[in-house]
């Protein structure tokens, strides 16, 4: 009994250093401890974060960030007018959307398309990642951003550096902040397009990802990633409950036929906490009108979105804010 009783002891110690040591960047005094700790135990059970909210209009002081599959918005697509008008309806839905497979290779049609977006008054800048090397198509990545909302912070964008190829498409990173005009929303924006195919899943690696960014020297605390994870929001919760993170969507389709989630956001709850608790898919077959056919044309996943206050909240704030929204 002794000897069990010892190796289990044993066990629990190796268990929990792990567990501290894959959160020391968040546990600052004893209290940080526990806060963390029971947030991580409640989130056990697949999210507590509020989901799924009825799309409307956009208020006063948030920002609403998008992620969008465009399932290969080439410059094929580009020449169909009706295709193009749709996706600049969809953008302009969002003050900053992460989009994939944005495969465009004419520089002359991105400009048309980005001159159209802003047609309607919007100001409309467009990041785009370098074409990833080994993929069928162009497979690009790509961040439209309302510079009238939005700034890019120091001109800073930048894809993570991948030496081993573990990802096949490497991750698009740029710093923002709100233009409010005291205590502005500083984050970092992750797009990323994984897969959770092969014998080493890419999805696998996300707490790497995340945590390569935060500590990618700028100090910033906000790191969202946002894009198609490839799996559902409880899988991805089941991957990075340990690290601290959550996804923001749990159990909602996302795919244009309604039948499987595969695009979400994922953030630590604890550091972000300007997230509203307001999140969902924008459901453009309905909200346009389409058939599944017409929308399917479009893309076969739907965009998702979240929003976010565009003041900064100070350390202080972060646990009580977080506790409140979680008894939404």
């Amino acid at each position: 009994m002794r000897r069990f009783l010892l190796i289990l002891g044993s066990l629990g110690f190796l268990i929990f250093g792990g567990w501290l040591l894959a959160n020391m960047d968040k546990i600052r005094n004893p209290g940080d401890f526990l806060k963390v700790l029971g947030h991580q135990i409640s989130e056990l059970g697949g999210g507590a974060l509020p989901q799924n909210t009825p799309w409307r209009a956009s208020t006063e002081h948030v920002i609403r960030i998008g992620s969008f599959n465009a399932n290969g918005f080439d410059d094929n697509k580009m020449k169909d007018a009706k295709t193009v008008s749709v996706m600049a309806d969809i953008i302009r839905q969002f003050d900053v959307v992460a989009l994939q497979e944005f495969d465009s290779s004419s520089p002359f049609a991105l400009k048309r398309f980005v001159k159209q977006l802003n047609a309607s008054g919007r100001d409309f800048e467009i990041l785009r990642g370098a074409s990833q090397v080994g993929m069928t198509d162009q497979q690009q990545a790509a961040i439209l951003y309302d510079a009238s909302t939005i700034e890019l912070e120091s001109s800073q964008y930048y894809h993570i550096n991948d030496p081993d190829n573990v990802l096949a498409r490497d991750p698009l990173v740029a710093w923002f902040r709100t233009r409010a005009n005291e205590n502005a929303f500083t984050f970092t924006l992750v797009n990323v397009h994984l897969t959770s195919q092969g014998e080493k899943p890419e999805v696998s690696q996300i707490n790497q990802i995340f945590r390569a960014v935060r500590n990618d020297g700028r100090g910033e605390d906000d790191v969202i990633l946002a894009g198609d994870f490839g799996i559902s929001g409880i899988q991805l919760n089941e991957l990075a409950v340990s690290q601290g993170l959550q996804a923001v969507n749990v159990d909602v389709p996302t795919d244009t036929s309604s039948t499987s989630q595969l695009d979400n956001f994922l953030l630590d709850p604890l550091a972000t906490s300007e997230f509203t608790g307001d999140s969902g898919v924008f459901d453009f077959l309905k909200l346009f009108n389409f058939t599944l056919e017409q929308a399917m044309f479009v893309s076969d996943h739907m965009p998702v979105w979240a929003e976010f206050e565009v003041f900064e909240h100070d350390s202080a704030d972060r646990f009580a804010n977080t506790e409140n929204k979680s008894q939404r």
